[in-house]
């Protein structure tokens, strides 16, 4: 799994390479949008996927806690305090956080930009059209 701030740039990049247009590639663009859409779509999941594993990573890393370090019984809550200095659980607390940003990043990007971009082809070609009147 790639860094998610990487990501973020890289798919920032990208996004911005796919929405370009302009009266060159508007027919190109028009015929590849549902590949592009489809494309995009694949991504979020993608990283909706490295999400749920790594809480399921930081869910068992309390889990294993819980059950081998823990002499006195303290409570899910005490035990997960406690972790709060552990390194590894705060890279973990982090890179879970970087991924719920790359998560909401292309939920947006999904849902705002690449529904909205049928309305950007019909009022370029409207314009195509008033020009050449």
């Amino acid at each position: 799994m790639k860094e998610p701030m990487k990501l973020l740039d890289e798919y920032s990049k990208e996004i911005e390479m796919d929405t370009s247009i302009d009266v060159t590639n508007l027919m190109e663009k028009q015929l590849s949008s549902p590949y592009v859409k489809n494309k995009w779509l694949y991504r979020l999941m993608q990283t909706k996927r490295d999400l749920i594993s790594l809480i399921d990573t930081k869910d068992a890393y309390l889990h294993n806690s819980m059950e081998n370090d823990n002499p006195l019984n303290l409570s899910k809550s005490l035990i997960a305090k406690k972790m709060e200095t552990n390194l590894d659980y705060k890279t973990l607390n982090i890179k879970i956080k970087e991924q719920e940003l790359l998560v909401e990043y292309l939920d947006m990007a999904v849902n705002k930009i690449f529904s909205q971009i049928g309305f950007d082809f019909k009022n370029l070609v409207e314009l195509l059209k008033m020009e050449s009147l």
